[in-house]
This record gives structure tokens, sequence and C-alpha cells, in this order.
């Protein structure tokens, strides 16, 4: 697993510094590139591990936290957070499945979306198929079907990952 390094963790003397916007700026020494950040109220985060000297990019002060902890999920996989719908729920109560969805979407976790089905249901299951895939056009910005609906134990469920 990539472990990202930021700030005083960055040991190499030389990197290869890029702005907030991507920009290049140039081949500068920690030192340098650690009053820069200073300056401009940002963080310094190490990209590659491997290259020398290491690539380094300046982002918003507190966010290269939350970079570090979104690669290390990433990184591990780990099950994914599930969320139940019913077909019975109202509106208001999907809406608010929907935005707990785009926020673990967001934060990088891989949403498993189960429609609970009756026992009516099971035999067609089309309403709650609709369900999901209403979800899935929702949560289009925020992530990608990783596995369309598929059936299991009284219920249809659907992955969905971050898009990257």
């Amino acid at each position: 697993m990539a472990r990202v390094l930021i700030n005083e963790q960055i040991v190499a003397d030389e990197v290869w510094l890029y702005d907030e916007n991507g920009a290049e700026l140039n081949l500068v020494s920690r030192v340098a590139a650690l009053a820069r950040a200073r300056e401009s109220g940002c963080d310094f985060v190490q990209d590659e591990v491997f290259s020398s000297p290491p690539r380094c990019h300046l982002v918003p002060r507190g966010s290269a936290a939350g970079l570090a902890a979104r690669a290390e999920r990433i990184a591990a996989g780990g099950p994914p957070k599930e969320i139940r719908v019913g077909t019975a729920m109202g509106t208001h109560d999907v809406e608010t499945r929907c935005r707990q969805a785009a926020g673990l979407l967001d934060k990088g976790y891989t949403v498993k979306l189960t429609a609970r089905l009756s026992k009516a249901e099971r035999a067609n299951p089309a309403k709650a198929r609709a369900l999901l895939e209403g979800l899935a056009r929702d949560l289009a910005e925020e992530g990608r079907v990783e596995r369309k609906p598929f059936g299991e134990s009284g219920a249809l469920s659907m992955l969905l990952a971050p898009r990257d």
C-alpha cells in the first residue's frame, strides 16, 4: 500500500514541484518547497515514492490528509458500504439514501445499493431494478456502476465505485 508523505515527512533533498493547478514550477530543494508551501498556505505532498527526485505538489491546507486517507482506502479495498432501500420507501427517504451514497463515494468508498424485495416482488423485481437504476443515474457524477443489479437472497443489489 502506497503511503502519502506530507510536509516534513518528505526527506528527499530535491523535488520536482508542481503548484495547486498542476503547473510545473521547477526542480527545487525540499526546504524551498516547504517555504513556498507555507507562504501560499498549502500542504506539500509527495506524489511518487519511487522516482528520483520525487514528484511533489502543493494542495490546499488540510486536504492532504483527506487525500492520504482516500488513497489508503482505495488501495486497501475492503468490503463495500451497504445502503438499503425499499420500493415502498417515500421519495424523501430515497433522496436521503442517495445523499448518503454520494458522500461515501466522494470519500472513496465502494457502495453496495440493496433493494429488499417482498415475497410478491420476488416474482417480478422490475420496480426494484428501476429504483436501483434511478439511483445509479442520480449518482453518475460521484460514481460509476461497477456491477449491474444482481439478485441475492430476497434482494436486488448493485455495486457503485467512486469516479477516478
